[in-house]
């Protein structure tokens, strides 16, 4: 490519396809684990999953471009 900014927003439109996939494989994490806390399951294990989860959904936002965060969310 010889636009450097043409790459960078293909770069932007990547990640934010690659947000929205983890997102909705979070949220199917988080089915889970509602569920098997649904049926007694261990609240220690429970805890640290949503833990596990809500760290690495943190992590990856403060690591991502705002512009990034923006398409991911706003598209």
């Amino acid at each position: 490519m010889s636009d450097p900014s043409a790459a960078t927003e293909a770069a932007h439109q990547q990640l934010a396809r690659l947000v929205k996939d983890r997102a909705g494989l979070f949220e199917r994490f988080s089915m889970v684990v509602d569920a098997f806390e649904s049926k007694a399951g261990d609240e220690a294990l429970v805890t640290e999953l949503r833990a596990y989860r809500d760290s690495v959904l943190f992590k990856e936002t403060l690591l991502a471009s705002p512009k990034a965060v923006a398409i991911a969310f706003w598209t």
